[in-house]
């Protein structure tokens, strides 16, 4: 198992900037953000995704994952907060065709930089759009998004959050179960399953197999705040045993997207904290 860190801490920096400046703090990848101000496809050069390889290769860091869950660039406006449109789950067919574009092109900057997975969110419930209804639109949607990154060789974790049509471990695991794919699994992002009360080391004992990367973040006090590990109630220790245990050998990227004024900082705090409990441990000499 190895250590990332979200490029969304550094909007404030370019995407370039953010690879040296993580590679320089000691990561082993950096998950890239597939949205402005990073990289949003419709403004992108053809020659964008080989230079970010380049990058990616000069700093001696990997691309650990793409992350399509938002694409507020679609807005054309500065967003304060993270919005979840236009989502797969639409019951609007011309904004679930832009959104499967979108992450399509995600898909193919993940080919482009070597990295295995793209993460995607559900969207939001519509007030009249029931979410079972929204649910079998998702459905589609990914199976649509599979059959381009089969080919491909490249995975889709999907991600729970509050206030999202999935909110839940379990409700993600019964998509994945429904859509029944291979390369279908779950980007785990540990700080929301506590919000939702879950504890994240049962969710991975339970679907480890089918965790193809996580988000790294602390909470405290059940609010969704993504802090630098160390500063919550996250039991990191836990979760370390629990990947081990599942063997898991992916990427878990430190999000902390709620530290733009000094993601150096940030950066360097979770990764001493993290770091010692992550390591893979010790050989045994006693043999």
């Amino acid at each position: 198992m190895m250590l990332g860190f979200c490029s969304n801490a550094y909007t404030r920096h370019s995407l370039e900037e953010a690879i040296d400046r993580v590679a320089r703090a000691g990561y082993a990848g950096i998950e890239l953000l597939c949205d402005t101000p990073h990289y949003w496809p419709p403004d992108e050069p053809p020659d964008r995704a080989r230079r970010l390889a380049e990058r990616l290769r000069h700093a001696g860091i990997a691309a650990s994952n793409i992350n399509a869950n938002t694409a507020i660039g679609a807005y054309g406006a500065a967003i304060p907060e993270n919005v979840f449109g236009p989502s797969l789950a639409s019951p609007d067919p011309q904004v679930r065709a832009f959104r499967l574009d979108h992450v399509r092109a995600a898909i193919d900057l993940a080919v482009a930089v070597g990295a295995p997975c793209v993460c995607v969110s559900s969207g939001c419930t519509e007030s009249d759009h029931p979410p079972e209804a929204a649910l079998d639109v998702l459905r589609r949607s990914l199976e649509e998004l599979l059959a381009y990154a089969q080919p491909r060789g490249i995975r889709i974790g999907v991600e729970s959050e509050p206030g999202l049509l999935l909110e839940r471990s379990d409700e993600v695991a019964a998509l994945i179960a429904k859509v029944g794919h291979p390369l279908l699994g779950f980007n785990l992002d540990v700080g929301h399953a506590v919000v939702m009360e879950e504890d994240p080391a049962a969710v991975i004992a339970d679907h480890g197999a089918r965790i193809w990367h996580l988000h790294l973040e602390d909470i405290a006090g059940g609010k969704h705040y993504h802090r630098t590990p160390g500063e919550g109630d996250v039991d990191f220790a836990a979760i370390a045993r629990a990947l081990r245990a599942a063997r898991f050998g992916g990427y878990a990227s430190v999000e902390l997207y709620a530290h733009k004024a000094d993601p150096d900082a940030a950066a360097r705090g979770a990764l001493a904290h993290l770091a010692p409990l992550f390591a893979p441990p010790a050989p045994d000499r006693a043999r």
